[in-house]
Protein backbone atom coordinates (compact mmCIF):
# COMPACT_ATOMS: atom_id res chain seq x y z
CA UNK A 1 0.00 0.00 0.00
CA UNK A 2 1.37 3.36 -1.07
CA UNK A 3 0.72 5.67 2.05
CA UNK A 4 0.41 9.62 2.52
CA UNK A 5 1.20 11.03 6.13
CA UNK A 6 1.25 14.47 6.72
CA UNK A 7 2.81 16.03 9.11
CA UNK A 8 5.62 16.60 11.17
CA UNK A 9 9.30 14.43 10.50
CA UNK A 10 11.41 14.25 13.36
CA UNK A 11 13.69 16.49 14.48
CA UNK A 12 12.10 18.04 16.45
CA UNK A 13 11.25 15.21 18.22
CA UNK A 14 7.48 15.63 19.80
CA UNK A 15 5.18 13.24 20.24
CA UNK A 16 3.45 13.51 16.78
CA UNK A 17 6.37 13.44 14.64
CA UNK A 18 7.91 10.13 17.49
CA UNK A 19 4.44 8.60 16.29
CA UNK A 20 4.82 9.06 12.50
CA UNK A 21 8.54 8.39 12.69
CA UNK A 22 7.86 4.71 14.18
CA UNK A 23 4.97 3.71 12.02
CA UNK A 24 6.46 4.43 9.20
CA UNK A 25 9.78 1.98 10.35
CA UNK A 26 7.27 -0.86 10.77
CA UNK A 27 5.41 -0.29 7.39
CA UNK A 28 8.45 0.05 5.43
CA UNK A 29 9.48 -2.89 6.96
CA UNK A 30 6.25 -4.63 5.56
CA UNK A 31 6.54 -3.66 2.29
CA UNK A 32 4.55 -0.84 2.53
CA UNK A 33 5.25 2.58 0.25
CA UNK A 34 5.36 5.32 3.05
CA UNK A 35 5.21 9.53 2.19
CA UNK A 36 5.65 12.17 4.43
CA UNK A 37 4.81 15.11 3.33
CA UNK A 38 6.09 17.85 5.66
CA UNK A 39 4.99 21.61 5.74
CA UNK A 40 8.67 22.93 6.57
CA UNK A 41 10.72 25.86 4.74
CA UNK A 42 12.76 23.20 2.79
CA UNK A 43 12.09 21.99 -0.38
CA UNK A 44 12.13 18.55 -2.84
CA UNK A 45 12.27 14.65 -1.72
CA UNK A 46 14.72 12.57 0.12
CA UNK A 47 14.68 9.29 1.49
CA UNK A 48 15.49 8.33 4.86
CA UNK A 49 15.19 5.48 5.98
CA UNK A 50 13.16 4.06 2.67
CA UNK A 51 10.68 6.32 3.91
CA UNK A 52 10.10 9.26 1.28
CA UNK A 53 9.78 12.57 2.60
CA UNK A 54 8.46 15.62 0.49
CA UNK A 55 9.33 18.50 1.98
CA UNK A 56 6.42 21.29 1.09
CA UNK A 57 7.85 25.11 1.59
CA UNK A 58 5.12 27.45 3.35
CA UNK A 59 7.02 30.83 2.74
CA UNK A 60 8.38 30.03 -0.96
CA UNK A 61 4.40 29.07 -2.03
CA UNK A 62 2.97 31.77 0.08
CA UNK A 63 5.77 33.87 -1.47
CA UNK A 64 5.02 33.76 -5.06
CA UNK A 65 4.18 36.31 -7.14
CA UNK A 66 0.83 37.11 -7.40
CA UNK A 67 0.04 36.42 -10.75
CA UNK A 68 2.35 33.54 -10.97
CA UNK A 69 0.33 32.46 -8.18
CA UNK A 70 -3.44 33.07 -10.18
CA UNK A 71 -2.11 31.74 -13.75
CA UNK A 72 -0.89 28.33 -12.02
CA UNK A 73 -4.57 28.34 -9.90
CA UNK A 74 -6.52 28.89 -12.60
CA UNK A 75 -5.10 25.33 -14.85
CA UNK A 76 -6.44 23.69 -11.87
CA UNK A 77 -10.00 22.77 -10.06
CA UNK A 78 -9.98 24.17 -6.64
CA UNK A 79 -13.93 23.44 -5.97
CA UNK A 80 -13.68 21.94 -2.92
CA UNK A 81 -10.93 24.02 -1.08
CA UNK A 82 -13.03 27.29 -0.46
CA UNK A 83 -15.32 26.26 2.39
CA UNK A 84 -11.91 25.15 4.29
CA UNK A 85 -9.76 28.15 3.56
CA UNK A 86 -12.44 31.15 2.87
CA UNK A 87 -13.28 32.69 6.46
CA UNK A 88 -10.49 31.22 8.60
CA UNK A 89 -7.07 32.78 6.70
CA UNK A 90 -5.56 35.59 5.13
CA UNK A 91 -5.66 35.92 1.00
CA UNK A 92 -1.95 35.22 1.31
CA UNK A 93 -2.54 32.20 3.59
CA UNK A 94 -5.38 31.08 0.87
CA UNK A 95 -3.24 31.77 -2.07
CA UNK A 96 -0.34 29.48 -0.53
CA UNK A 97 -2.50 27.09 1.09
CA UNK A 98 -4.43 26.57 -2.26
CA UNK A 99 -0.64 26.08 -4.25
CA UNK A 100 -0.12 23.76 -1.69
CA UNK A 101 -3.17 21.49 -2.23
CA UNK A 102 -2.11 21.38 -5.75
CA UNK A 103 1.54 20.62 -4.35
CA UNK A 104 0.13 17.76 -2.36
CA UNK A 105 -1.91 16.38 -5.03
CA UNK A 106 1.05 16.65 -7.57
CA UNK A 107 2.55 14.13 -4.92
CA UNK A 108 -0.42 11.82 -4.72
CA UNK A 109 -0.61 11.44 -8.56
CA UNK A 110 2.98 11.11 -9.03
CA UNK A 111 3.93 8.28 -6.66
CA UNK A 112 0.03 6.77 -6.82
CA UNK A 113 -1.05 7.17 -3.10
CA UNK A 114 -4.09 4.67 -1.38
CA UNK A 115 -5.02 7.36 1.09
CA UNK A 116 -3.85 10.33 3.23
CA UNK A 117 -3.25 10.41 6.86
CA UNK A 118 -3.20 14.37 8.48
CA UNK A 119 -2.17 14.69 11.66
CA UNK A 120 -3.96 17.31 14.32
CA UNK A 121 -7.49 18.85 13.06
CA UNK A 122 -6.61 22.45 14.23
CA UNK A 123 -3.81 23.09 11.97
CA UNK A 124 -3.75 24.25 8.35
CA UNK A 125 -2.22 20.62 6.84
CA UNK A 126 -5.14 19.32 7.62
CA UNK A 127 -7.60 21.58 6.11
CA UNK A 128 -5.15 21.65 2.99
CA UNK A 129 -5.34 17.50 3.08
CA UNK A 130 -8.79 17.78 3.20
CA UNK A 131 -9.43 19.60 0.22
CA UNK A 132 -6.84 17.70 -1.51
CA UNK A 133 -8.70 14.23 -0.72
CA UNK A 134 -12.22 15.96 -1.62
CA UNK A 135 -10.59 16.89 -5.15
CA UNK A 136 -8.96 13.52 -5.96
CA UNK A 137 -11.43 11.53 -3.75
CA UNK A 138 -8.75 9.85 -1.93
CA UNK A 139 -9.66 8.44 1.48
CA UNK A 140 -9.34 10.94 4.42
CA UNK A 141 -8.02 9.76 8.18
CA UNK A 142 -7.24 12.74 10.37
CA UNK A 143 -6.07 12.83 13.90
CA UNK A 144 -6.94 14.30 16.78
CA UNK A 145 -4.70 14.89 20.20
CA UNK A 146 -6.74 17.65 22.29
CA UNK A 147 -7.13 20.48 20.14
CA UNK A 148 -11.26 19.96 20.88
CA UNK A 149 -10.37 20.30 24.43
CA UNK A 150 -7.74 23.32 23.75
CA UNK A 151 -10.07 25.10 21.41
CA UNK A 152 -13.61 23.86 23.12
CA UNK A 153 -14.20 28.04 23.66
CA UNK A 154 -13.11 29.26 20.50
CA UNK A 155 -16.14 29.20 17.84
CA UNK A 156 -13.67 30.42 15.01
CA UNK A 157 -11.32 26.90 15.55
CA UNK A 158 -14.51 24.50 16.21
CA UNK A 159 -15.99 25.54 13.00
CA UNK A 160 -12.75 24.96 10.76
CA UNK A 161 -12.39 21.28 12.58
CA UNK A 162 -15.99 20.27 12.74
CA UNK A 163 -15.60 21.04 9.21
CA UNK A 164 -12.51 18.75 8.55
CA UNK A 165 -14.04 16.33 10.96
CA UNK A 166 -17.43 16.10 8.92
CA UNK A 167 -15.09 15.88 5.75
CA UNK A 168 -13.20 13.22 6.78
CA UNK A 169 -13.44 9.17 6.37
CA UNK A 170 -12.55 8.57 9.68
CA UNK A 171 -10.81 10.11 12.69
CA UNK A 172 -8.14 8.43 15.40
CA UNK A 173 -7.74 10.03 18.96
CA UNK A 174 -4.97 8.67 21.14
CA UNK A 175 -6.63 8.36 23.89
CA UNK A 176 -10.88 7.83 24.85
CA UNK A 177 -10.55 11.42 26.78
CA UNK A 178 -9.39 13.04 23.35
CA UNK A 179 -11.96 10.62 21.41
CA UNK A 180 -14.84 12.57 24.03
CA UNK A 181 -13.59 16.02 22.97
CA UNK A 182 -14.32 15.50 19.20
CA UNK A 183 -17.61 14.10 20.06
CA UNK A 184 -18.50 16.42 22.46
CA UNK A 185 -17.30 19.75 20.94
CA UNK A 186 -17.20 19.22 17.51
CA UNK A 187 -20.46 16.51 16.79
CA UNK A 188 -18.42 13.65 15.51
CA UNK A 189 -20.31 10.55 15.73
CA UNK A 190 -18.18 8.20 18.09
CA UNK A 191 -18.43 5.14 15.56
CA UNK A 192 -16.46 7.31 13.25
CA UNK A 193 -13.73 7.61 15.54
CA UNK A 194 -11.01 5.16 16.69
CA UNK A 195 -8.65 5.31 19.74
CA UNK A 196 -5.35 4.02 18.73
CA UNK A 197 -2.79 4.47 21.27
CA UNK A 198 0.39 6.33 20.54
CA UNK A 199 3.24 3.62 20.74
CA UNK A 200 6.83 3.72 21.88
CA UNK A 201 10.11 1.30 21.04
CA UNK A 202 9.77 -0.88 24.05
CA UNK A 203 13.09 -2.33 22.90
CA UNK A 204 14.98 1.23 23.13
CA UNK A 205 12.93 1.93 25.94
CA UNK A 206 13.57 -1.15 28.49
CA UNK A 207 15.08 -1.90 32.11
CA UNK A 208 18.42 -3.21 30.96
CA UNK A 209 19.45 0.54 29.59
CA UNK A 210 22.07 2.06 31.54
CA UNK A 211 21.60 5.50 32.64
CA UNK A 212 24.72 5.87 35.01
CA UNK A 213 27.11 7.65 32.82
CA UNK A 214 24.73 10.42 33.15
CA UNK A 215 25.49 10.82 37.24
CA UNK A 216 29.02 12.88 36.15
CA UNK A 217 27.48 14.95 33.42
CA UNK A 218 24.61 15.92 36.06
CA UNK A 219 26.71 15.97 39.44
CA UNK A 220 24.74 13.21 40.77
CA UNK A 221 26.23 10.82 43.56
CA UNK A 222 23.75 8.60 45.57
CA UNK A 223 21.05 10.68 45.14
CA UNK A 224 17.33 9.41 44.09
CA UNK A 225 16.12 11.03 41.10
CA UNK A 226 12.86 12.25 40.42
CA UNK A 227 12.65 12.79 36.99
CA UNK A 228 10.45 15.23 34.52
CA UNK A 229 10.41 15.19 30.45
CA UNK A 230 8.27 17.76 28.28
CA UNK A 231 8.54 21.12 27.49
CA UNK A 232 8.74 23.91 29.80
CA UNK A 233 5.36 25.33 30.18
CA UNK A 234 2.87 25.91 32.56
CA UNK A 235 0.50 23.40 31.10
CA UNK A 236 2.63 20.27 31.62
CA UNK A 237 2.98 21.25 35.35
CA UNK A 238 7.00 21.52 35.96
CA UNK A 239 6.36 24.36 38.54
CA UNK A 240 4.36 21.99 40.57
CA UNK A 241 7.09 19.48 40.31
CA UNK A 242 9.31 22.25 41.52
CA UNK A 243 6.97 23.38 44.35
CA UNK A 244 6.93 19.68 45.56
CA UNK A 245 10.78 19.77 45.97
CA UNK A 246 10.72 21.52 49.31
CA UNK A 247 8.05 19.22 50.86
CA UNK A 248 10.28 16.45 49.55
CA UNK A 249 13.28 17.43 51.40
CA UNK A 250 11.22 16.96 54.97
CA UNK A 251 11.38 13.50 54.43
CA UNK A 252 13.89 12.32 51.69
CA UNK A 253 16.94 14.41 51.78
CA UNK A 254 19.19 12.53 49.05
CA UNK A 255 16.99 13.49 45.84
CA UNK A 256 17.49 15.56 42.48
CA UNK A 257 14.71 16.63 40.78
CA UNK A 258 15.95 16.58 36.86
CA UNK A 259 13.99 18.51 34.26
CA UNK A 260 14.57 17.63 30.48
CA UNK A 261 12.95 19.27 27.72
CA UNK A 262 13.21 22.25 25.30
CA UNK A 263 12.46 26.08 26.32
CA UNK A 264 10.18 27.42 23.37
CA UNK A 265 8.79 29.85 25.07
CA UNK A 266 10.82 31.02 27.65
CA UNK A 267 9.62 30.25 30.68
CA UNK A 268 12.75 28.10 32.04
CA UNK A 269 13.82 31.27 33.54
CA UNK A 270 10.51 31.81 35.95
CA UNK A 271 10.86 28.12 36.86
CA UNK A 272 14.82 28.76 37.88
CA UNK A 273 13.57 31.80 39.64
CA UNK A 274 10.77 29.19 41.50
CA UNK A 275 13.59 26.87 42.52
CA UNK A 276 15.65 29.48 43.84
CA UNK A 277 12.99 31.32 45.84
CA UNK A 278 12.14 27.75 47.69
CA UNK A 279 15.70 27.05 48.40
CA UNK A 280 15.99 24.10 45.99
CA UNK A 281 18.06 25.41 43.69
CA UNK A 282 20.75 22.72 44.57
CA UNK A 283 18.05 20.21 44.03
CA UNK A 284 17.17 20.78 40.70
CA UNK A 285 18.74 20.48 37.05
CA UNK A 286 17.40 21.88 34.16
CA UNK A 287 19.10 19.59 30.83
CA UNK A 288 17.73 21.92 28.27
CA UNK A 289 16.63 19.31 25.29
CA UNK A 290 18.50 16.70 25.00
CA UNK A 291 19.24 14.50 21.69
CA UNK A 292 16.84 12.36 21.26
CA UNK A 293 19.38 8.91 21.16
CA UNK A 294 20.15 9.83 25.24
CA UNK A 295 16.39 10.09 25.89
CA UNK A 296 16.07 5.89 27.10
CA UNK A 297 19.44 6.61 29.33
CA UNK A 298 17.87 9.84 31.25
CA UNK A 299 14.82 7.30 31.97
CA UNK A 300 17.54 4.59 33.47
CA UNK A 301 18.76 6.96 35.73
CA UNK A 302 15.69 8.17 37.31
CA UNK A 303 13.98 6.39 40.18
CA UNK A 304 10.72 8.20 39.51
CA UNK A 305 9.07 10.25 36.49
CA UNK A 306 6.63 13.15 37.84
CA UNK A 307 3.90 14.03 35.21
CA UNK A 308 1.84 16.81 36.47
CA UNK A 309 0.16 18.20 33.95
CA UNK A 310 -2.35 20.64 34.52
CA UNK A 311 -4.54 20.99 30.92
CA UNK A 312 -7.52 18.48 29.89
CA UNK A 313 -6.05 19.34 26.69
CA UNK A 314 -3.59 16.53 27.66
CA UNK A 315 -4.38 13.30 25.80
CA UNK A 316 -2.02 10.81 26.92
CA UNK A 317 1.54 12.07 26.98
CA UNK A 318 4.39 9.87 25.20
CA UNK A 319 6.40 10.55 27.97
CA UNK A 320 4.24 8.27 30.66
CA UNK A 321 4.41 5.36 27.76
CA UNK A 322 8.28 5.56 27.82
CA UNK A 323 8.62 5.75 31.20
CA UNK A 324 6.34 2.27 31.74
CA UNK A 325 8.24 0.78 29.34
CA UNK A 326 11.87 1.57 30.95
CA UNK A 327 10.45 0.23 34.02
CA UNK A 328 9.96 3.66 35.84
CA UNK A 329 7.02 3.96 38.35
CA UNK A 330 4.80 7.66 37.49
CA UNK A 331 3.59 10.07 39.49
CA UNK A 332 0.85 12.02 37.48
CA UNK A 333 -2.26 14.42 37.50
CA UNK A 334 -5.40 12.66 37.25
CA UNK A 335 -5.99 14.79 34.46
CA UNK A 336 -7.29 14.51 30.61
CA UNK A 337 -6.43 11.12 29.76
CA UNK A 338 -3.59 10.42 31.88
CA UNK A 339 -5.32 8.24 33.69
CA UNK A 340 -5.73 5.55 30.72
CA UNK A 341 -1.95 5.09 31.04
CA UNK A 342 -1.72 5.14 34.49
CA UNK A 343 -3.34 2.48 36.86
CA UNK A 344 -3.57 3.67 40.44
CA UNK A 345 -1.38 1.90 43.19
CA UNK A 346 -0.54 -0.69 40.60
CA UNK A 347 2.05 1.40 37.67
CA UNK A 348 2.43 4.10 39.86
CA UNK A 349 -0.29 6.55 41.32
CA UNK A 350 -2.76 9.20 40.65
CA UNK A 351 -2.66 12.30 42.02
CA UNK A 352 -4.87 15.54 42.27
CA UNK A 353 -4.21 18.10 39.76
CA UNK A 354 -2.03 21.45 40.60
CA UNK A 355 -1.78 19.87 43.87
CA UNK A 356 2.03 20.06 45.23
CA UNK A 357 1.30 18.94 48.71
CA UNK A 358 -0.73 15.42 46.97
CA UNK A 359 2.43 15.28 44.44
CA UNK A 360 5.28 15.65 47.02
CA UNK A 361 3.33 12.67 49.48
CA UNK A 362 3.03 9.71 46.38
CA UNK A 363 6.70 11.12 45.93
CA UNK A 364 7.74 10.49 49.32
CA UNK A 365 6.18 6.95 49.53
CA UNK A 366 7.79 5.75 46.22
CA UNK A 367 11.49 6.68 47.50
CA UNK A 368 11.08 5.07 50.88
CA UNK A 369 9.49 2.06 49.67
CA UNK A 370 11.94 0.20 47.44
CA UNK A 371 10.22 -3.06 47.23
CA UNK A 372 7.15 -0.75 46.22
CA UNK A 373 9.26 0.90 43.11
CA UNK A 374 10.49 -2.37 41.73
CA UNK A 375 6.40 -3.84 41.76
CA UNK A 376 5.31 -1.22 39.97
CA UNK A 377 8.20 -0.87 37.33
CA UNK A 378 7.72 -4.32 36.15
CA UNK A 379 3.55 -3.95 36.21
CA UNK A 380 3.86 -0.75 34.28
CA UNK A 381 6.42 -2.66 31.81
CA UNK A 382 3.83 -5.37 31.74
CA UNK A 383 1.29 -2.59 30.71
CA UNK A 384 3.25 -0.61 27.97
CA UNK A 385 4.56 -4.15 26.29
CA UNK A 386 0.50 -4.95 25.99
CA UNK A 387 -0.96 -1.62 25.07
CA UNK A 388 2.15 0.82 24.13
CA UNK A 389 3.84 -1.09 21.40
CA UNK A 390 5.04 1.05 18.28
CA UNK A 391 4.22 -2.76 16.15
CA UNK A 392 0.69 -2.43 17.48
CA UNK A 393 -0.25 1.33 16.57
CA UNK A 394 1.22 0.53 13.48
CA UNK A 395 -1.15 -2.63 13.00
CA UNK A 396 -3.85 -0.54 14.14
CA UNK A 397 -3.54 1.86 11.86
CA UNK A 398 -2.74 0.16 8.91
CA UNK A 399 -5.80 -2.61 9.61
CA UNK A 400 -7.38 1.15 9.60
CA UNK A 401 -6.59 2.16 6.14
CA UNK A 402 -7.16 -0.88 4.62
CA UNK A 403 -11.01 -0.72 6.36
CA UNK A 404 -11.02 2.75 5.15
CA UNK A 405 -10.00 2.23 1.24
CA UNK A 406 -12.70 -1.03 1.51
CA UNK A 407 -15.70 0.62 2.59
CA UNK A 408 -14.79 3.64 0.05
CA UNK A 409 -14.87 0.58 -2.73
CA UNK A 410 -18.11 -0.87 -1.98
Amino acid sequence: MNIGVVGPYPPPYGGVSISIKQCSEVWTSKGHEVHLINFTTYKGTRMVKKVFIHDVAKKDIAGRKVFSAISSLMRHNFKHAYPFLAHDYSLRERMGSLLMIRKVGDICKKYGIKILHSHHLSGLRSAVTCACSKDLDKPFVVSGYGEAWRFRNNERMLNLMKRIADSATHLTATSEHCKNGMVRFLGVPPEKVSVIYAGVDTKRYNPEVDGVWLKKKYGIGDEKVLLFVGHLHPRKGPHYAIRAMPLVFREVRDVKLLVVGPDYWGYKTEFENLASQLGASDKVFFTGEVDEKDLPAHYALANILVFPSTTLVECMGMTLKQAMAAGIPVVGAKIGGVPEAIVDRKTGYLVRPNDEVDLAEKIVKLLKDEKLRRKMSLKGRERALKLFRKETMAEKLLNLYERVIELRRA
